[in-house]
């Protein structure tokens, strides 16, 4: 679920090029079905399905980078701590209640 949140569809809807997400979604896909057949025929477990599945996302995620800083001039940069701090602070009660609805529903 950590890779999942950390796809950003987020991006490729604001600025209306979805096909981007569709082929980084595609190529992660067709990697987890081809693996999934290869455990599923050497008689692995569940533990192996997981792993799979963890490792599908991770390359949709680094996909979906790749093509956000080639193809759409987008950049990363290393924040401060000072403002990461402030955002924290100010944000914590949305933080807290998110928490805590997922400590009653989980």
């Amino acid at each position: 679920m950590l890779f999942q949140s950390m796809i950003p569809v987020w991006y490729f809807q604001g600025i209306e090029k979805n096909q981007y997400l569709s082929v980084a979604n595609f190529v992660s896909k067709i990697f987890l079905i081809l693996l999934s057949i290869f455990f599923i025929t050497r008689g692995y477990g569940l533990l192996y399905y997981q792993i799979t599945e963890l490792i599908s996302y991770l390359i949709t995620v680094v996909i979906s980078f790749f093509i956000m800083i080639k193809y759409c001039d987008y950049y990363l940069c290393k924040p401060e701590i000072k403002l990461i701090k402030n955002q924290f602070i100010s944000g914590f009660n949305i933080f807290g209640v998110s928490i805590l609805n997922w400590c009653l529903t989980a």
